[in-house]
């Protein structure tokens, strides 16, 4: 046997083992040592300063980041944040899962539904299934320049597809695999070094990147964001220009080859969703093609819906520059007309709304307030003060809206048929979605200064409320809450703990 596969080999087994879970022990008698140590399993983190990555939305694991050693050789054990990021000793990704932790090498990606991991520990990358407890190996190309910000792997929405990246020269090679049936197939591009991969929204196309020179020239940002493998959350950062060659866009347009699409913007329908060169936006099919907005219009598109097949846009050339100065600041915004394109048509909707700087392409659950001062809802197509469908958190296909009296009601999307929650519990409406934290179908929401509005989706109904929200980090959905102490300008001083919400919630 070739030697270099044999430690190929081993180095597998040892990252697979240690990734496997905790085997499940029989129960038995209660004792001081057997609490003491359920409770030390439940515990995340050793104690040091830490910051949470991901976490499964069932609570079966979560990734995290924590200093355990002294990395710069100071002589002491610290992490804090900066502006622009983690700083001190390194915060090195950790994957506590079912009550065990073992350090990763990296935390690849996941699938929205928490079944399905990709990491890399001891110089091997897995595919982990949480659900069937099995890990199978990957050939994941080495990462990128970091700050070149070209991810290898993601997952399809819906958890039923992933791509990886295999390779990256001589045109490099993308795997799209069948997540439950294992079956895989490769993209390749016609000569030219692999930047990045991704799908389309749609979760079937392909999209990627490439640049005609060698690994050298592939995009890098200039920025001050210092990078790891997790972030604080009070970083920030400035951007200025990309470095390397400009790249070139691709998607799989036969299943097999990364043809090259220059004005590619999205799938719709099945259809390519195109800008041309004369800044004419088309759909095209095969060799049919059909306009969506003319090239004198210089389309912007604010809105794509794949679900319901129509999008709204702008013309920036009909666009004007509208400048508010007060108290010795001034704030320039460009508004244009908003158009609906649905069923092969374009027409006018009657309202003015902010241009964004590039085209939106996913859908989003967003309102723009128009030149009359109310909103305009993406979601309904029409303009409302007060608005009424404020969509503030989403499970598949039902939306979380708010009404003014503090009613939660559920909305589907497709219709816009309302169910409210039975039962007297109200939610203040007014908390600030950005402070919401999701665990699947369950939510916990920002309500006034310190509480939290715990609520699930599923069951229709407000689960609890938690009185000091800045002391939960992740919820599951089984109403669990992860708590701990608060998040301190970017970093938490662990360890922290899954509870019930029944612990927390009054």
């Amino acid at each position: 046997m070739d030697p270099r596969r044999h430690r190929v080999h081993a180095a597998i087994v040892l990252a697979l083992a240690a990734l496997a879970p905790a085997c499940h022990r029989p129960r038995g008698p209660t004792t001081a040592a057997a609490v003491a140590e359920a409770a030390g399993a439940s515990l995340v983190g050793s104690g040091g300063p830490m910051v949470i990555g991901r976490a499964d939305p069932l609570g079966r694991w979560i990734m995290f980041c924590e200093v355990r050693r002294d990395t710069d050789g100071d002589g002491r054990v610290w992490g804090g944040a900066s502006n622009h990021g983690l700083v001190g000793d390194v915060f090195e990704p950790q994957l506590w899962r079912e009550g065990t932790q073992q350090p990763l090498q990296a935390f690849l990606d996941a699938s929205d539904d928490g079944r399905w991991l990709v990491l890399r520990a001891r110089d091997a990358t897995v595919l982990v299934d949480v659900e069937r407890g099995t890990q199978t190996p990957l050939q994941v190309a080495p990462a990128a320049d970091p700050y070149s910000f070209a991810p290898r792997v993601e997952f399809a929405r819906g958890a039923a597809r992933m791509l990886y990246v295999r390779s990256v020269v001589d045109g490099g090679e993308v795997v799209v695999r069948e997540l439950d049936s294992g079956r895989e197939h490769a993209l390749h591009a016609d000569g030219g070094t692999l930047w990045r991969a991704w799908f389309d929204d749609d979760g079937e196309h392909v999209w990627a990147d490439r640049v005609d020179g060698g690994v050298d020239d592939l995009p890098v940002a200039d920025t001050n964001l210092v990078l790891g493998a997790c972030q604080a959350s009070a970083a920030t950062s400035t951007w200025g220009a990309w470095s390397g060659q400009p790249p070139q866009r691709l998607t799989a347009q036969d299943g097999r080859l990364l043809a090259p699409s220059p004005g590619g913007l999205a799938y719709l329908g099945g259809a390519l969703l195109e800008r041309e060169d004369d800044g004419r936006l088309v759909l095209r099919r095969g060799g049919a093609r059909s306009e969506v907005a003319p090239a004198a219009c210089q389309a912007r598109v604010l809105h794509l819906d794949r679900a319901k097949q129509l999008l709204f846009y702008a013309c920036e050339s009909e666009a004007r520059t509208d400048t508010e100065q007060r108290d010795g600041w001034s704030r320039t915004e460009v508004r244009a007309p908003l158009r609906r394109w649905y069923g092969g048509a374009s027409m006018p909707v009657g309202e003015v709304l902010t241009l964004w700087d590039h085209d939106v392409l996913d859908h989003r659950w967003l309102v723009n307030e128009t030149d009359a001062g109310v909103e305009f809802d993406f979601d309904t197509g029409a303009a409302a003060s007060p608005r009424r469908n404020w969509i503030v958190a989403k499970w598949r296909e039902q939306g979380l809206v708010v009404l003014r009296d503090g009613t939660p009601c559920l909305v589907e999307l497709a219709t816009q048929v309302r169910r409210c929650f039975e039962g007297e519990r109200r939610i203040d409406p007014s908390f600030y979605g950005s402070e919401s934290i999701t665990g699947g179908p369950v939510v916990m929401l920002p309500v006034g200064a310190s509480r939290g509005a715990v609520v699930d989706l599923v069951a229709a109904r407000v689960l609890g409320f938690v009185p000091e929200r800045a002391r939960v980090h992740a919820v599951d959905a089984n109403g669990r809450v992860l708590v701990g102490p608060p998040d301190e300008y970017g970093v938490i001083a662990g360890p922290l703990q899954w509870q019930p919400l029944a612990a927390l919630a009054r």
